[in-house]
């Protein structure tokens, strides 16, 4: 018998039932606003197992907020959608275009009266080569966003922040390869598991993602994927930016990353007029620290939100775009739950275009954050975290020290975030998250461990879940309202009893 809480963290329950009655309540509330619900995911399959969390998919005509919640234990979590959003996950080409796929496939519709929902999962099962093409483009594009920053840190030497990047990296070129490979899969937590199909560049995307590896080594892995995925693309005659192709002591950095801000944004300006009432820039080049293979982080802010691009290349430089309107911009600095990341963005705002003064404003707002805010971040990344843990507790339960090494990167995030809120710590940028959490005291260095040493499935179990209690505890002594499901005493046994 063990003595590892985490082992039976959740007693095995009749999670479709529990589905059905969260339909059955959500029916009510919604009306003859509702179009469907299903439920997705291992519970969706039949599969699901000690462990599982519930995922449930909400259509409904106009866009609703539906918290997460706990039943019994179980995490419930709410994917809301409209109908256009509906589609779009399954016509159109987003990023991730696998992972989409994969959750619509096994959608187990629960209230579906015009077949929406039946019809979506069927269309799933069928999507065009067109599809996968253009989103291969897109993930190799904000991929390399990434590549950028472990290139930077590799550069500079600093093993905290390549060791952080190069989970970045790896995530967004794990998707890419499966949206090049028009693979689904059945299930995100078994990405880095399945990399063992694709011989030696799944392989060396699970060294750099696992290993410590030194500078010199975490560059030849890197350059080794992305140069086997551009070629993968190139085989596919996938068009792709010039700035994408070349080797790294080839770039060259534009002479002014600003000015070449300040062009975009008066581009901006001459197709939206009044529309546009505000443009920022934030990051490492609105606080002139950017370096090689830094990107540029611009804000722009409409009365009517425009739909751009993520990332584009513009002026030679890759250019990350985050278009809002007043109400997002409100919600995001009061309610984030990335709060100490989000604030920093904010807090580095270098105002481009104002003529209202409302960004100059929102920027003064994000340095006087509500303890409230942060409190509400706090509960926010507890709830994801528990349903991470569960995953984490199902993988250990099965002796599955791949799926557990990835599980206990997944609940690290979360676990990071809500240390990071409960210290009313805000980060001086995102790369050092994980970085600056080492300073938090000995829950800031053991989930570093947890997120970066591989360690054998009942190590990694046991410490995740000191880390949990000692962030209940913590949460406790804040006097957190936490939802009553959280605080229930987990199991101690391999069998879940």
């Amino acid at each position: 018998m063990s003595s590892d809480p985490i082992i039976g963290l959740m007693v095995r329950s009749r999670r479709l039932e529990i589905a059905e009655v969260e339909a059955d309540r959500l029916r009510k509330r919604l009306g003859r606003n509702l179009v469907g619900i299903g439920v997705f995911g291992s519970v969706g399959r039949g599969d699901d197992r000690t462990g599982s969390d519930i995922d449930l998919v909400v259509v409904a005509q106009s866009q609703v907020k539906i918290k997460s919640r706990v039943v019994s234990g179980i995490p419930v979590t709410f994917l809301p959608l409209t109908p256009e959003g509906a589609r779009e996950e399954v016509y159109g080409s987003r990023k991730d275009l696998n992972v989409a796929l994969g959750g619509w496939r096994s959608l187990k519709p629960l209230y579906d009266p015009t077949k929406f929902l039946a019809r979506l999962r069927q269309r799933a099962f069928h999507p065009r080569p067109l599809q996968f093409r253009r989103a291969s483009q897109k993930a190799l594009v904000e991929t390399f966003e990434d590549l950028g920053k472990l290139r930077n840190a590799i550069e500079a030497k600093d093993r905290d922040e390549m060791r952080e990047m190069a989970i970045w990296f790896t995530d967004g070129a794990m998707g890419a390869l499966f949206d090049l490979e028009r693979f689904v899969l059945a299930t995100g937590r078994r990405a880095f598991v399945e990399a063992h199909r694709f011989g030696r560049i799944g392989e060396a995307m699970r060294r750099l993602r696992y290993d410590d590896r030194s500078p010199a080594e975490a560059s030849s892995l890197a350059e080794a994927i992305w140069s086997d995925l551009i070629a993968r693309a190139n085989r596919q005659g996938i068009r792709l930016p010039e700035l994408l192709l070349k080797r790294p002591r080839d770039v060259r950095p534009p002479g002014s990353r600003l000015a070449v801000a300040e062009r975009f944004v008066r581009g901006v300006q001459r197709r939206e007029g009044s529309n546009l009432i505000a443009a920022g820039l934030y990051g490492s080049v609105a606080a002139g620290e950017d370096r090689k293979h830094s990107d540029i982080d611009l804000f722009l802010m409409f009365r009517v939100r425009r739909e751009y691009p993520r990332i584009i290349v513009f002026g030679g430089s890759l250019v990350s775009i985050s278009p809002r309107d007043p109400t997002e911009v409100r919600g995001e600095i009061e309610h984030a739950w990335n709060r100490p990341e989000s604030l920093s963005g904010w807090r580095s705002m270098r105002i481009l275009h104002d003529p209202s003064g409302l960004l100059r404003r929102s920027v003064a707002w994000s340095r006087r954050p509500s303890e409230g805010a942060f409190n509400r971040a706090v509960v926010k990344n507890l709830l994801e975290g528990y349903e991470y843990l569960g995953k984490l507790g199902k993988a250990a339960r099965a002796n599955d020290p791949e799926e557990t090494r990835e599980m206990a990167i997944w609940f690290s995030a979360s676990a990071m975030f809500a240390a990071l809120c409960l210290e009313r710590h805000v980060v001086e940028t995102g790369p050092r998250l994980f970085a600056e959490l080492r300073d938090v005291g000995p829950l800031g260095r053991a989930i570093c461990r947890l997120r970066y040493e591989s360690q054998g499935v009942a190590d990694t179990a046991e410490l995740a879940t000191r880390i949990w209690s000692s962030l209940l505890a913590r949460a406790r002594q804040e006097g957190l309202p936490l939802p009553r499901g959280l605080t229930r005493a987990p199991g101690t046994s391999l069998d879940g009893s």
